[in-house]
This record gives C-alpha cells, structure tokens and sequence, in this order.
C-alpha cells in the first residue's frame, strides 16, 4: 500500500539495496539447499569465516552432539590406523569440516540438513531468519 513502511533493524526495507536487503535475510527451506562439497563449504560458501566460528555455529545449530560423534569415530579410526591418535582438537575439528556431504545431503537426516543450514544462518548472523 502507499505509504506503507517496513523496517527491519530501524531500516526501511523498500529504500535499501538488494545487495543489503538479501545479506541481512536467511530463509531456511523445509527442504534444504546442500551442494556436493565439504561441510565447511555448506556452511562457508564464500570462505570468510574461520574454523572456530564455523565449529560453534554448528553447536549453535544443536549439531554438537553429532559432531562429538564423528570426532570420537575418526579418533577411532586413526588410532586403529597407527596414528595413536595424537591430533589435535583444532586439526579434528578442522578435518570434521572437510567431511564431504553427499549431493542434496543425501548422507544427512532431514533434520541434519534443516540444522546445516540454520548453523549457514547463525554463522552469516542474519538480522531475520525465515
């Protein structure tokens, strides 16, 4: 209608640039968006966020407990292989991030998927999540 505002954060959404309008907005589909890449790259397209960041975003999204999972099995699995598991806690979480996920995350639950891509949010720290 004329004459009608819509603010977000104190700004008016009609008067700012798409570029601007689309950085501060996420929307989470019911059935999420994931490429054939790494988790790091699902959760970082662009690269701009460290290891840490990214590894408490995923936290944040409730995928903890499956992290610690997939950390204590690839413990497991470098021990079994002679490595006496001697890596530590960064370069475990750095190689977690490098796991591949399958095209359209056929590898992941609905609900791993729907969480992936609410850490992408909370890692972007978007103004409105739909």
């Amino acid at each position: 209608e004329p004459g009608s505002v819509l603010r977000l954060d104190g700004e008016d959404l009609l008067t700012m640039g798409l570029h601007d309008l689309r950085s501060r907005i996420t929307i989470i589909p019911q059935d999420p968006v994931l490429f054939q890449a790494s988790i790091r790259y699902n959760c970082d397209p662009f690269g701009q966020y460290s290891t840490e960041a990214i590894t408490e975003a995923l936290k944040e999204a409730q995928l903890g407990p499956w992290l610690h999972e997939r950390q204590i099995a690839a413990q497991g699995a470098s021990a079994a292989g002679g490595n006496g598991g001697n890596g530590c806690g960064s370069a475990s979480s750095s190689s977690l991030l490098d796991a591949v996920v399958q095209e359209g995350g056929q590898n992941l639950a609905a609900g791993q998927r729907q969480m992936l891509s609410l850490a992408r949010a909370m890692l972007r720290r978007s103004k409105l999540v739909v």
